[in-house]
């Protein structure tokens, strides 16, 4: 789904009810269960309203309201997050898990929160969530026994991991305690929160922090593998950074992209083909006829151009 596939077409996906997250959760792993619905649901949404908005279609009062929803959802999932972690102490394990749920979480808290418009400064406003998302996905990448670069502490978080399992961790991997195996896993977890981070996130040094994670070299997560998504975050970062707001320093609305997809495929240089457009060329482009058809193969509509990059 995060990809554009019509998963929707195979089997409903609803809008979670926000009480259902009211009960109290035994366990970090059925949080994890429920998760996966909010995430569903959200990212079938927010893919639903960035085709509204680029065709121009009008948003309805059932939309705002379905967003309302997702938020508030998320919002009560997190507060039966932050129960869980607060009613008994956390092993390792637990306090690894608690991190790479909540790197989900402030990912599509922020996709939800930001769908109904095109201007990208939209996001702007939550940094602190960013700034969580690497702290988060940096617990969980020293938790693999990998070398992570230092990050300043970031707000929008509990504590990362206790005094006690931080100190276990240190011993770990002082002592190189990289279990073998294959580089790859199912589980989506830092890869798709730091890409995000590394290509909304406009704050200079915080997405060059995401960018600094990816490179740390986490397992391949299903079809997000990190060179890919290095590649086209850096891209992101220099097309955008091109030209600077005077008064912040970052990005200034013309410069800043709303699409920045690579087609999935590799090629026999190395290369991966990016399509790109910057946000204001879809916000006053006039809707074509074929805006929604199937893409098969062929041009995306909504490509300003494309790049072969890697």
């Amino acid at each position: 789904m995060l990809f554009g596939a019509p998963i929707e077409d195979l089997f409903e996906i609803p809008t979670p009810d926000p009480s259902s997250y009211d009960v109290p959760f035994s366990t970090f792993y059925e949080l994890q269960m429920v998760s996966f619905q909010l995430r569903n649901a959200s990212a079938l949404f927010a893919r639903t309203m960035a085709t509204k908005i680029f065709v121009k279609a009008p948003l309805t009062p059932d939309d705002f309201a379905r967003q309302s929803q997702l938020l508030e959802a998320h919002r009560s999932w997190h507060r039966a997050l932050q129960k869980l972690e607060l009613a008994a102490f956390l092993t390792h394990e637990e306090e690894i898990m608690a991190a790479s749920l909540k790197l989900g979480y402030y990912s599509t808290y922020i996709l939800i929160d930001c769908a109904m418009s095109l201007r990208q400064s939209n996001l702007d406003a939550h940094l602190e969530y960013f700034k969580a998302i690497n702290h988060n996905a940096k617990i969980v990448i020293d938790s693999m026994g990998i070398a992570t670069p230092p990050l300043p502490v970031s707000s929008g978080t509990r504590k990362g991991l206790s005094r006690k399992n931080a100190v276990a961790l240190k011993g770990a991997g002082s002592k190189n305690t990289v279990r073998p195996g294959a580089h790859f896993t199912f589980e989506i977890s830092v890869i798709p929160p730091l890409h995000y981070v590394a290509t909304r996130c406009r704050h200079p040094l915080v997405r060059r922090e995401a960018v600094a994670l990816l490179k740390t070299n986490p397992p391949r997560e299903g079809l997000w593998d990190v060179d890919t998504h290095i590649a086209v975050a850096n891209r992101v970062i220099e097309i955008e950074e091109s030209i600077l707001d005077p008064t912040t320093g970052w990005p200034a609305e013309a410069s800043r992209l709303w699409c920045s997809v690579h087609d999935g495929k590799g090629y026999s240089d190395g290369k991966i083909l990016v399509t790109f457009a910057f946000a204001e060329w879809a916000e006053h482009r006039a809707p074509q006829a074929d805006d929604l058809r199937p893409v098969n193969g062929a041009d995306r509509s909504d490509a300003q151009w494309a790049e072969k990059i890697g």
